[in-house]
């Protein structure tokens, strides 16, 4: 089974983006919210399709803020988070995987 049908099986409420309501989905958020004191509006988060697109949308919101975003730490983060929330090696996990062309949700 490819990588990506094994990380989004856990997701398999998801519909248009990698974020829908569900009680699973939104302690995703939640968490990654707290990691970096950020907040994703349901709106915002519908729209996120790939790991990568979160790393950059995480990125855009620091730079907002008046933070100087480092990529290479918000991708470890996001990637270290997402393994374990999902139960996947991180090595797995690339910015290119798609929520749900990969897994055909």
């Amino acid at each position: 089974m490819s990588i990506a049908r094994r990380i989004f099986q856990s997701l398999s409420r998801l519909g248009d983006g990698i974020f829908r309501v569900g009680l699973d989905t939104v302690e995703y958020v939640r968490l990654i919210e707290d990691k970096f004191g950020i907040e994703i509006p349901d709106a915002d988060a519908i729209g996120i399709k790939t790991l990568g697109q979160l790393c950059d949308y995480i990125a855009a919101k620091l730079k907002m803020r008046g933070a100087e975003p480092n990529a290479e730490h918000i991708w470890s983060t996001v990637r270290e988070i997402s393994g374990e929330w999902f139960g996947v090696d991180v090595g797995e996990l690339k910015p290119e995987i798609r929520f749900i062309e990969d897994l055909g949700c």
